[in-house]
């Protein structure tokens, strides 16, 4: 009987310490968040060329603003954007 009430014990342990990291999760932010990126700093992010990184632009794939004739991107929809983007193998890992 005892074995039973100790499993309870870690049982409800579990769940609260699961819904603390939902909620430290939730709360936490990504290190990228609230940082605006110039178009150089996009290609080097991104690994590909200027002209590409405006092509991105151009059709509205990567939002951005243009203040001063600089363009800007937020960081986090960048980081939005390569998660939706990312592509798996198979069998669920990266490529």
């Amino acid at each position: 009987m005892e074995a039973i009430e100790i499993l309870k014990e870690i049982w409800k342990d579990m769940q609260e310490l699961k819904r603390a990291l939902a909620v430290y999760k939730s709360n936490s932010k990504s290190p990228l968040d609230d940082k605006w990126l110039r178009t150089d700093q996009v290609v080097q992010v991104l690994g590909i060329n200027t002209r590409s990184v405006y092509r991105l632009f151009r059709d509205d794939i990567i939002p951005h603003s243009k203040v001063g004739g600089i363009i800007y991107v937020k960081a986090s929809d960048l980081e939005q954007i390569l998660k939706e983007h990312l592509k798996l193998k198979k069998d669920g890992t990266q490529t």
